[in-house]
């Protein structure tokens, strides 16, 4: 922004921050800069290629007909113009025709990783183990393109392979500083393994580069959770909330609220989790708690017994709930075969249910 009010007449920040903005799904905001710049330089490939992209997300097609027949008579370079035309019959459902146009791009000297790139992603979508592959391995090869890297990060996180996909991830940093995806994937990895020191600086890095990253406020609340900081985490969780509804956020802060007294604020948030995700193990978990709180013990167990079958029994946080719960209610044999569920888990609890571990087992001794 800086950079394109020092010269208004320079096209290259003003282009770069419209592509900012289209990246950052603010396509309204990016087609604003656009239709001012073409105003000034309506001979120019940038501007009409940005346009392209705006339409292209805005399905408007026949508006994007106009910008590739447009960059044709512009002179646009017959690799990168092809690749945009196979683009559009992609966006517009014409999925064989722009499959064949990519293969051929492909098969020329020196392909653009671009086209492997929307090959990958077709072949995905059509169950092509074949020609997934190949374009994989083709993907493989290119070390600085980060769009390639990613999805060979997101395979290996499908494949449970959580090293690898880090190491991908944490490549595109390198050459992509400012990569959101790649940084969002990074915190996730590091909430997963329970890595509060990373989690924080990763959380730091991605609020730096969108104050109101959704998924950046998510994982500070956990930030502000492992240091006993509830009134924070509140914040934060409805700042994550403001940008996006989703279930994870409201169900953590239907506990947020339940842990503080306001169990009937609490009530609310996690109905709205669950009519979001009635598949939530951890939502269900958390109704019994508010339910429990709230002397329905019957329900509460109803509640357990629901988390407990959707998450198999591999949940430790779940189990841990559901033996404080049954400790609660008296069912002391329950409380104990949750425990022994847990016990065969054999996983690295965090400090926090470490702590509850052990009070729990206290009062079964008792």
């Amino acid at each position: 922004k800086a950079a394109a009010q020092l010269d208004d007449s320079t096209l290259s920040a003003q282009l770069e921050l419209a592509r900012l903005f289209l990246r950052g799904q603010r396509a309204e905001e990016s087609a604003k800069i656009l239709a001012r710049l073409l105003e000034v330089a309506p001979a120019s490939q940038g501007v009409h290629l940005g346009l392209l992209q705006v339409a292209l997300v805005r399905r408007d097609f026949d508006e994007a007909e106009i910008q590739i027949s447009q960059l044709e008579k512009l002179g646009m370079d017959e690799g990168r113009l092809a690749y945009e035309k196979a683009a559009l019959n992609r966006a517009a459902g014409r999925r064989d025709l722009a499959k064949r146009q990519f293969l051929d791009l492909v098969n020329k000297p020196q392909p653009a990783p671009d086209a492997w790139l929307a090959l990958a992603q077709l072949a995905g979508q059509e169950k092509d183990r074949e020609l997934f592959d190949k374009a994989m391995a083709a993907l493989k090869k290119e070390r600085s393109y980060p769009p390639g890297l990613f999805l060979l990060g997101e395979q290996a996180l499908a494949q449970h392979n959580m090293d690898e996909a880090r190491r991908y991830f944490e490549r595109i940093m390198i050459l992509d500083p400012g990569n959101i995806e790649a940084l969002t994937r990074l915190a996730q990895l590091d909430f997963d393994r329970r890595n509060a020191v990373s989690l924080r600086n990763r959380v730091a890095a991605l609020l730096d580069i969108d104050p109101d990253n959704s998924f950046g406020h998510y994982f500070a609340a956990s930030v502000h959770l492992e240091a006993g900081r509830l009134d924070l985490a509140e914040t934060s969780l409805r700042r994550s909330l403001a940008r996006s509804d989703y279930d994870m956020a409201r169900n953590d802060l239907a506990w947020v609220l339940n842990e503080v007294g306001r169990s009937d604020e609490a009530m609310v948030e996690i109905q709205r989790a669950l009519a979001l995700n009635p598949r939530n193990a951890s939502s269900w978990d958390t109704l019994a708690s508010i339910q429990s709180r709230q002397g329905e013990s019957a329900e509460a167990e109803l509640s357990l017994e629901k988390a407990r079958q959707i998450s198999e029994q591999k949940d430790p946080a779940i189990l841990l709930n559901a033996a404080a719960i049954y400790l609660k209610n008296g069912s002391n044999d329950k409380a104990r075969a949750s425990m022994a569920a847990l016990e065969k888990l054999n996983v690295r609890l965090s400090k926090t249910l470490m702590e509850q571990k052990g009070i729990i087992e206290g009062r079964l001794n008792h």
